[in-house]
């Protein structure tokens, strides 16, 4: 039997990584908690094939794939656009095709490209409920259509399958800002490149691999006990609603682009509080 500790116990453990993260889950407990109960129950919809998940599952799979270089709230503006004019009238949206959604939606052809393919994928799986199937596959490593490998992460992870774990912009910042990016770089003895090909990919990995410093430990939310070194998908949760800039998240940001250190717990441990404050 694996034995966990829960923050609840240990308090502020001696693991600096532990420490971080008890601290971001103390300042965000409520938020978290309300999070990520919506997230489940969309899982639990999916994982019994219910068709009214159907259209929020496209809706999240279009806002990820408009959200690549745009802010959230952009992104999710034009999905709302797009579904208000379609639906789930997928062939539609094909014979449309790219250009002319990107004329009449918006967010250009590029994107709308990945839209049209998405659509044509799930007309394929066909059936009542090919868009749960679609996510099924997709978590369990199947041969399925990608939206990207941070998209797929991000993606899986807010329909409530918390083993995955993306990094985007803000979650990089702040594993940087903390200091946690040089803790890991002397520890592991690592560099990034920040214009390297491969950063993400070895940013992934090295994020992974300090936060499962603290995967013997228990993230107590809502009632229940979720064990970090299966539920990853929790911490990028909890690190991006502390730093996000979306504005229906506003009052729980507090690592913005202009971070509000005052309102921070974490500032007896954070590396950019002690070199700017």
């Amino acid at each position: 039997m694996h034995a966990y500790r829960c923050w609840e116990e240990t308090k502020i453990a001696d693991n600096f990584v532990e420490r971080i993260l008890y601290l971001l889950e103390q300042q965000h407990s409520q938020t978290l908690s309300d999070q990520v109960s919506i997230y489940e129950n969309l899982r639990k919809k999916i994982e019994i094939d219910d068709p009214s998940i159907e259209t929020e599952i496209f809706d999240n799979a279009v806002t990820s794939i408009y959200t690549a270089g745009f802010r959230s709230e952009t992104a999710e503006k034009y999905s709302t656009k797009l579904l208000e004019r379609f639906g789930l009238n997928l062939q539609e949206i094909v014979d449309w095709g790219e250009h002319r959604l990107a004329k009449e939606i918006g967010m250009g052809r590029r994107k709308n490209k990945k839209v049209v393919e998405l659509c044509r994928y799930i007309i394929h799986i066909g059936g009542v409920t090919p868009f749960c199937a679609w996510v099924k596959s997709l978590h369990s490593g199947e041969d399925a259509f990608s939206l990207g490998p941070k998209s797929d992460e991000d993606f899986l992870k807010c329909l409530g399958y918390f083993q995955h774990f993306p990094v985007d912009t803000l979650t990089a910042r702040f594993f940087d800002r903390v200091g946690l990016l040089k803790y890991a770089a002397k520890k592991y003895d690592t560099v990034i490149n920040p214009l390297g090909t491969d950063r993400y990919e070895r940013l992934h990995e090295l994020m992974i691999r300090v936060y499962l410093e603290a995967g013997d430990t228990i993230l107590r939310i809502g009632g229940k006990e979720y064990p970090v070194k299966n539920n990853l998908g929790l911490i990028d949760i909890l690190v991006w609603l502390h730093c996000n800039e979306n504005k229906r998240y506003r009052e729980e940001s507090i690592c913005r682009s202009k971070p509000l250190c005052k309102k921070c717990n974490l500032t007896t441990h954070c590396a950019f509080y002690k070199r700017h404050m």
